[in-house]
C-alpha cells in the first residue's frame, strides 16, 4: 500500500501538543473523541441478511473482539446473535439499540489523525489555536515502522487517506468483504470535511494509548503565522534538546494576497 511521504499534525502550545516532541510519542484516540458526530458511526446493516448469513457473519466477526474464544463457544454465540437479530430485524427501536452496541464495539480501536497538507488556513484556525500554534511534519515511513511492535503481536495497523463522500455509504456486510466494511466505516467522511485532506492510522483494540516513535520520525516544525515570540523561543528550546535535527519554519501571509507560505527559521545558534 502506498502512502504520502509526509503527513502533518496541527497542534496548540499546550502539554498535549508539545509532548509529541518532548516525549517523542503519538497518541491513538478513541473514535468517540472525533469532532465529526458521524465519524465511525456509519450504520452496518447486519439486519439486511438471512438468518444463515447472519450466523456466518457473526461467527467470523466474533474472532476479532474475542480472539481466545474456542470454536464451539463462537458457534453458539453466533447462532444466538443471529436468531436475536433476525427476529427483531424490523423493530426500529431495537435496530437503533443494536447499532449503538455495534458502535460501542467498533470504538475499541485507536486512531491517529493527521493531514496530508500543512498550509490549509482552516486547519490552522481549527486545530492550531487560530494560527498561534504549530504543525508537526512526520516521515510517514518511519512513523509506520514505529508501529512494528503491534505487527509482532499480531495486530496490523491500517493506514489510509479518508474518502470524502456526498452521501453516507450503505454498508451491507453480506455484499462487502471485511476490508471493504472497515474502509467504509473507519475511512469515510462527509464531503464537508474535504478541506482537511485527512490521513489516519488505525490500530485494533488499542484506544487512548501512546506509542513511542523511532528517531528522526519528526522532520520539521512549522510555526503558525501568529505564533508569539515567547512560544517561538519555547519551541526553539525544545528543539535544541532533541538529539537529532528537526527543521523549523514559520508560516507567513503574503502582504497583497491570501497566500500562506512557509519560511525557514535558523535556530541552531539561538
Amino acid at each position: 500500500m502506498t502512502f504520502p511521504k509526509r503527513i502533518y499534525k496541527y497542534r496548540s502550545f499546550d502539554k498535549f501538543g508539545l509532548s509529541i516532541l518532548t516525549e517523542q510519542e503519538i497518541y491513538f484516540s478513541s473514535p468517540k473523541k472525533c469532532n465529526d458526530p458521524k465519524d465511525c458511526r456509519i450504520p452496518i446493516l447486519y439486519e439486511a441478511g438471512t438468518e444463515k448469513q447472519m450466523y456466518h457473519k457473526n461467527f467470523e466477526n466474533l474472532k476479532y473482539p474475542f480472539p481466545h474464544m474456542i470454536r464451539r463457544e463462537r458457534k453458539e454465540k453466533a447462532r444466538e446473535l443471529a436468531k436475536l437479530i433476525y427476529k427483531k430485524r424490523d423493530n426500529e427501536r431495537l435496530k437503533k439499540e443494536f447499532r449503538q452496541s455495534l458502535y460501542e464495539r467498533h470504538s475499541n480501536v485507536g486512531i491517529f489523525f493527521a493531514s496530508m497538507i500543512n498550509d490549509n488556513k482552516l486547519m490552522w484556525s481549527h486545530y492550531a489555536d487560530s494560527h498561534n500554534g504549530f504543525c508537526i511534519e512526520f516521515d510517514t515511513d518511519l512513523l509506520i515502522r514505529s508501529l512494528e511492535t503491534y505487527v509482532v503481536s499480531g495486530i496490523v495497523p491500517i493506514y489510509h487517506e479518508i474518502n470524502y463522500s456526498e452521501k453516507s455509504p450503505i454498508i451491507n456486510p453480506y455484499k462487502l468483504n471485511d476490508e471493504q466494511v472497515y474502509m467504509s466505516f473507519y475511512f469515510t467522511k462527509s464531503i464537508d470535511w474535504n478541506y482537511e485532506k485527512e490521513y489516519r492510522i488505525l490500530i485494533a483494540r488499542n484506544p487512548n494509548t501512546v506509542f513511542k516513535m523511532k528517531e528522526k520520525t519528526i522532520t520539521s516544525i512549522i510555526l503558525g503565522a501568529k505564533c508569539s515570540d515567547d512560544n517561538k523561543n519555547r519551541m526553539i528550546e525544545i528543539l535544541n534538546n532533541i538529539p537529532y535535527e528537526i527543521s523549523l519554519k514559520q508560516m507567513v501571509y503574503d502582504d497583497l494576497e491570501f497566500d500562506l507560505t512557509s519560511e525557514e527559521v535558523d535556530y541552531r545558534c539561538s
